[in-house]
């Protein structure tokens, strides 16, 4: 993944990225402090012009019921959180988008929140056409552990650069002279400017010509991208 992390970011127009150390198995750490979370399914089809409250606060209910006593044996003791999406569409159509809905579930509302999340992925709603709820979702999540803010770190020398390498770099769109940096080598609050190449054991992290590298006192390689990762 760092590989293509800052091509990545700039498509996205994101300007800082964060690469962990050892960052093959990050996913493996995250699922290790993930908090427990349980999501409870129901698909039963309710149209909004026949909706009946009564009939969908009962499902809800029994969705958290039975979401947040899977999360109760797991033995936290954390505070539970709860969540509930619909799955929705028009009448006719062949896929449903999640809606968050985090109020009543009456059908004035819950057509809005449709409509709201419609518009976000479409940029219009269809006017004239029935909606209706195809499954029902709510999940239980107990509260996890709190992120740890490091801070940056003091400033340290540059790290040694013995090699470099031919690379594209997408930032010019052209082939430059890349510096091949060990991140073995490189102390918190070590910094250097692309393009550069940073090879570890598990991958390489690629930095773009227009990218600025620091180390933070955890060793993660903190990317800065100029121009918001935009070219």
């Amino acid at each position: 993944a760092p590989l293509h992390a800052a091509r990545l970011a700039q498509k996205l127009g994101i300007s800082r990225v964060l690469v962990p150390p050892v960052a093959g198995v990050g996913s493996a750490i995250g699922f290790l402090r993930a908090p427990f979370s349980f999501e409870a399914t129901r698909t039963e089809v309710l149209r909004l012009s026949d909706y009946d409250a009564a009939r969908a606060a009962d499902i809800v209910a029994g969705l958290r019921s039975e979401a947040e006593g899977f999360v109760a044996q797991c033995g936290t003791k954390a505070p539970i959180s709860v969540k509930q999406r619909l799955y929705m569409r028009y009448v006719g159509q062949g896929w449903e988008i999640p809606v968050e809905t985090e109020t009543a579930l009456d059908a004035e509302n819950v057509r809005e929140q449709f409509d709201a999340a419609y518009r976000t992925l479409f940029g219009r709603t269809v006017e004239g056409m029935d909606v209706e709820i195809t499954q029902w979702a709510v999940t239980a999540i107990a509260g996890g552990v709190a992120a740890e803010l490091l801070g940056s770190a003091a400033a340290s020398s540059a790290p040694a650069v013995n090699e470099t390498r031919s690379l594209y770099d997408f930032a010019t769109g052209a082939m430059v002279p890349a510096k091949l940096i060990s991140r073995d080598e490189m102390q918190p609050g070590s910094q250097t400017d692309g393009p550069a190449v940073i090879v570890e054991q598990e991958t390489s992290v690629i930095v773009p010509s227009n990218g600025r590298i620091s180390v933070a006192r955890d060793g993660t390689i903190d990317l800065r991208l100029s121009n918001g990762g935009q070219q």
